[in-house]
């Protein structure tokens, strides 16, 4: 989608300011739990969020061996810059910094609901955890009635502290010089041209900008992915727009001396089925598919030019070195230099940590060594 007007200062207030007010929630929280580990690498994460689903055999992990029934028209995976790595051939600005990224082809968590993995793959956990009640949702509610009066009480609380900072920190947004950040006319005409003029491209801009200044979590929310009728036709032109926008922000980002200090972390909730679905009503259409999709890494110390798992040969199965999203939010945590075992506060007493510690299906979690 082409946009010209870029991001609207309302749009990017919104983003902005639930950036820092979840940073600064969570960073007290962890604060007070003893949560900060020695100090990371990473000072800022750069989440491009691909909700809907991108297609893990349509971005990063290519399967034209396999055939018309899986690849469709995208037969001709390009080389990139770092030897025996493949990407999708609408995206020849990434393949040209593949030394910047790590590729991770083997997320899987089973789930192929929206909601549901979007909470896992942005959590690690599973909806409906211990102690999460009826009771205690209706306790929640009943909370959110009495903030008004919240912060008076605790008037020497930290944690109030911290939320008074963020909201001093989220109105100099918007009244005071801070808000020039949200401002791209400052940008020279050639940079918001190499980023692309659409949202997306914008977005990334915004991004930069917004670390630059300091913010510790940027979301950039990329819809358009959910691609359950012609698929193809979407991705030719998501595909180019992604491709250019997301290789800007990561070349601007290492040009600055920012990558070092920043994680780039691109993903969706899922990825989408292998096997192309031919008939109508959808006519070329993948569906839902958490069995196994795909990640990528860039920044905040995490080494790039390599890729960490892999998929079978039609990309229906995790072959080797399956990655669970708590996998990769404790390597996030890690590099931020925030221990993900530390236990949280908690007003039932339950033994919460920052991340989760062991799946489900058994085992404990552990971190991306291999790119870390």
């Amino acid at each position: 989608m082409d946009d010209r007007r870029g991001v609207s200062r309302r749009e990017a207030l919104l983003g902005g300011a639930a950036a820092l007010a979840g940073m600064a929630a969570t960073g007290a929280e962890a604060r007070a739990g003893g949560a900060v580990a020695a100090p990371g690498r990473a000072k800022s994460v750069i989440q491009i969020w691909v909700w809907g689903g991108p297609s893990n055999l349509d971005t990063f992990d290519p399967k034209p061996e396999a055939g018309q029934n899986y690849c469709g028209p995208f037969n001709a995976p390009i080389a990139t810059n770092v030897a025996g790595i493949r990407i999708n051939e609408n995206l020849p600005e990434l393949a040209k910094i593949a030394d910047k990224y790590s590729i991770i082809r083997s997320m899987t968590h089973w789930n192929n609901g929206h909601e549901t993995a979007s909470y896992i793959t942005q959590t690690g956990r599973t909806p409906g955890a211990q102690g999460i009640s009826e009771q205690r949702q209706r306790a929640r509610r009943d909370l959110l009635h009495r903030l008004d009066t919240f912060g008076a009480a605790m008037a020497g609380d930290a944690r109030v502290a911290e939320l008074r900072r963020c909201e001093e920190q989220a109105y100099d947004m918007i009244l005071g010089d801070a808000g020039k950040v949200f401002d791209l006319s400052q940008e020279k005409d050639d940079v918001r041209q190499a980023y692309g003029r659409s949202t997306f491209g914008q977005s990334c801009l915004m991004a930069r900008r917004l670390v630059e200044k300091g913010v510790p979590y940027v979301t950039i929310n990329y819809p358009g992915w959910d691609t359950h009728k012609q698929h193809f036709p979407a991705m030719r032109r998501k595909l180019p727009e992604m491709d250019r926008g997301m290789a800007a922000l990561i070349s601007d980002l290492s040009q600055r001396g920012l990558l070092e200090s920043t994680i780039v972390w691109w993903g969706g909730e899922f990825g989408r089925t292998p096997v192309v679905q031919w008939e109508a009503p959808w006519d070329g259409g993948r569906s839902h598919y958490g069995q196994v999709f795909g990640a990528v890494l860039a920044g905040g110390g995490f080494r790039g030019g390599q890729v960490v798992g892999a998929s079978d040969a039609r990309g229906e199965e995790v072959k080797e070195r399956p990655v669970h999203p708590a996998v990769v939010l404790r390597s996030i945590y890690t590099q931020m230099g925030i221990d993900p075992n530390a236990k949280l506060p908690h007003p039932q007493g339950l033994d919460v940590r920052v991340a989760p510690t062991t799946l489900e299906a058994g085992g404990p979690v552990g971190v991306l060594q291999e790119i870390m």
